[in-house]
């Protein structure tokens, strides 16, 4: 469910033309970004892109060496204006956490509060958002590392800030509790009506946590969106690549369908014309995501396209299992796809380990069913590898 606010409402943040560099690097680069008032919007982006500094550009501090920022509506970084952070009402949440020591549970999340508003109850209000009813005496080397960044949470919470800038919070946990705390931090900040800005460079953090996904690059945001439609409408191909596991593969489009070495599918989310006036297909560069690829076993009722014939939808190419990857609910399958300079690694779900092996030429990711009830396949099988639903395709190029 969206928290953002109303069409009426200004947005809670506003970055317009930021710059900031650190000698001949450009960490910022006229980068711009709306957060929209009572949203969880996710920076995500690869180390060195930037995210960091606009973090701390948000929260004053970092001066800008142009550009502006507000919060909620109001100017605080700009030229000529520069408020310390202590004036912008953003609360940041570190890595780690961060808490005082010598101070027990309430201590901690009631700092900066005057005193009429402790009375009021309101350090007791956050530590229950944060499922810590109960924990007030408690000394911060008596909590777990989930518990430690639960307070941290409710001390941002607790005098009402205008912005939660979450750094990278839940980097120290390990993987079972993270994916709890981001829910329990969710359910906290959407309880709570607070806007908040999450840096990360987790994918899985991203998408499951946030209304919003700002994809950053270089400086700049490249996209903003909705998670489901970052991941299956990405911006351009290098989000495509960045977001998710994908492939990108050559293909020839004309009369709303494009085919591939995978076979034909309908297009969906394309920035190509498809009123376009070519005479012929014309080269584009098509997205393929793990849960389009299916598998077919290929026995002698499973006929191949040759190369370069086209097909319908039911085509595909031939391919072989050169290694197996195990995971518990699924074998991670790499294949090699014949006539491609490429591999094509299939999850499939079945019984067994096996052990990677490293293969040349570009890799093509798929969350693959196998047909029938055949058991995980084996190194050495073949398999028709054949591509369904519809494809977002970007035009090549080269053409």
């Amino acid at each position: 469910m969206s928290r953002a606010g109303t069409g009426g409402d200004p947005p809670a943040l506003l970055v317009r033309g930021a710059v900031r560099s650190f000698g001949s690097v450009r960490a910022l680069d006229g980068l711009d970004l709306v957060v929209p008032a009572g949203s969880l919007l996710a920076v995500l982006g690869p180390s060195g892109c930037g995210k960091t500094t606009l973090l701390r550009a948000v929260a004053g501090f970092e001066r800008l060496d142009a550009g502006e920022i507000s919060v909620r509506g109001r100017t605080v970084a700009g030229p000529g204006v520069h408020e310390p952070p202590h004036h912008r009402r953003a609360a940041v949440v570190p890595q780690e956490g961060a808490l005082f020591p010598h101070l027990d549970v309430a201590r901690n999340v009631g700092y900066g509060l005057d005193h009429a508003t402790r009375r009021s109850g309101r350090v007791a209000e956050v530590l229950a958002l944060v499922g810590l009813e109960g924990y007030g005496h408690r000394m911060p080397h008596q909590l777990s590392g989930g518990q430690q960044q639960r307070v941290a949470i409710a001390r941002a919470l607790a005098p009402r800030p205008a912005l939660i800038l979450l750094d990278e919070p839940f980097t120290a946990l390990d993987a079972g509790l993270r994916a709890t705390l981001r829910r329990e931090v969710r359910e906290a900040l959407l309880a709570d009506g607070t806007t908040a800005i999450l840096v990360t460079h987790d994918q899985d953090e991203a998408l499951s946590m946030a209304d919003l996904v700002a994809v950053q690059r270089a400086g700049r945001i490249v996209q903003v969106d909705a998670p489901h439609r970052v991941y299956s409408m990405p911006a351009d191909p290098w989000v495509a690549g960045f977001v998710g596991e994908a492939a990108l593969v050559r293909g020839w489009l004309g009369d709303g369908e494009v085919r591939t070495p995978l076979g034909t599918v309908p297009v969906t989310g394309t920035d190509v014309d498809l009123t376009d006036p070519a005479p012929g297909p014309v080269p584009v560069t098509v997205l393929v995501r793990p849960e389009q690829i299916e598998l077919v076993p290929a026995d002698a009722h499973c006929r191949m396209t040759p190369p370069g014939t086209g097909g319908g939808q039911e085509s595909g190419r031939l391919a072989r299992v050169v290694a197996r990857d195990y995971h518990g609910h699924e074998v991670l399958v790499t294949l090699a796809v014949r006539d491609e300079d490429a591999a094509l690694a299939a999850n499939v779900p079945g019984p067994g380990a096996g052990s990677g092996t490293t293969v040349s030429g570009t890799e093509l990711r798929a969350r693959a069913r196998v047909a029938g009830d055949r058991p995980a396949l084996e190194i050495g099988d073949q398999v028709i590898a054949r591509l369904r639903n519809a494809a977002k395709v970007w035009y090549d190029p080269s053409r």
